[in-house]
């Protein structure tokens, strides 16, 4: 009550909605007042709960999706669905460079410890190399579990299976560029990624990336060209990817430092922006918009995803 009293006092132009759990009760108070509302859908799980709640739909005058993955999960009219990959601001990474000669590759996964980003995958994968032998990688999981019941679990099944050696659980850690400079390849075998960023921020460092070939990260990857892609939650593809990866390693990394000094290129903020810009407006004249921004040299005019 708080806030429509706040809104019904300040009248904003427009109610953006950055997380689409909280669409619903928002939406209602858009209708109250009749403030036309922006809803930011940046998950599948937001995809999914947004598509469901169809009395709010056309309170609604954009809804703004990072992917097309995303963008087909969120069933909403098509006036006013809009696809846009975000632009990147360059971070200052330092750009690594291939020296893997004489010794064993050190294969980064970034990110929270949980099923659904592929760190058990990982886990399994080391586990066959080990089987054969093989001393050619390192593993390093950059990141914590959300409770110590996953971080328990994590850390028996590397110590049960004896791959302490050849996984290293290094935590949470602030500095990426540490990491990625410590690194030869980072992986990403997540199954149902919207549109990580640390895509865009491997591309940055020119730290070549081996990614899942689903959701919205196997999109990007697909369309700017950019990184190697295995089958999704196929460890064996994975091994024979990561393999070829090795092999080839210096043409690896000049292929991926081709391919991502385009797509960041393409990616600059500053276009994207402005087309942000341009949904804002729109919406807070309370008309549905679409618009797709796939990158600048792509196609920026209004249109259905």
């Amino acid at each position: 009550w708080r806030l429509v009293v706040h809104w019904r006092r300040q009248r904003p132009d427009l109610i953006y909605v950055n997380q689409g759990g909280i669409l619903r009760p928002i939406a209602a108070i858009g209708r109250r007042l009749a403030l036309p509302v922006l809803c930011q859908v940046q998950t599948l799980e937001d995809a999914r709960w947004v598509s469901s709640l169809t009395g709010s739909h056309a309170q609604v005058s954009a809804f703004v999706c990072n992917s097309r993955f995303i963008a087909e999960h969120t069933k909403v009219p098509a006036e006013r669905l809009c696809l846009l990959y975000q632009g990147y601001k360059p971070k200052g990474l330092r750009q690594v460079h291939p020296q893997t000669k004489n010794r064993r590759l050190e294969v980064g996964l970034l990110g929270r410890i949980c099923e659904s980003k592929g760190h058990y995958l990982i886990v399994e994968a080391a586990q066959r190399l080990k089987a054969l032998d093989s001393t050619d990688f390192h593993f390093r999981f950059i990141g914590d579990a959300a409770d110590e019941a996953e971080r328990k679990r994590i850390r028996g099944l590397v110590e049960s299976c004896g791959l302490q050696q050849m996984i290293e659980l290094r935590g949470y850690r602030s500095n990426i560029g540490a990491e990625f400079e410590a690194l030869n390849l980072l992986t990403i075998p997540s199954f149902a990624e919207p549109l990580g960023r640390v895509f865009f921020e491997a591309a940055e460092a020119r730290l070549p990336v081996l990614v899942a070939n689903q959701g919205g990260l196997g999109e990007v990857s697909s369309f700017f060209g950019a990184g190697v892609q295995f089958q999704s939650g196929n460890v064996s593809d994975f091994i024979e990817k990561l393999q070829q990866m090795a092999t080839q390693y210096e043409a690896t990394w000049q292929d991926f430092n081709a391919a991502a000094g385009r797509m960041l290129s393409m990616l600059e903020l500053e276009p994207y922006i402005k087309v942000i810009e341009q949904i804002l407006e729109g919406a807070a004249a309370g008309q549905p918009v679409s618009e797709v921004w796939l990158g600048s040299p792509s196609e920026t005019e209004a249109c259905h995803p």
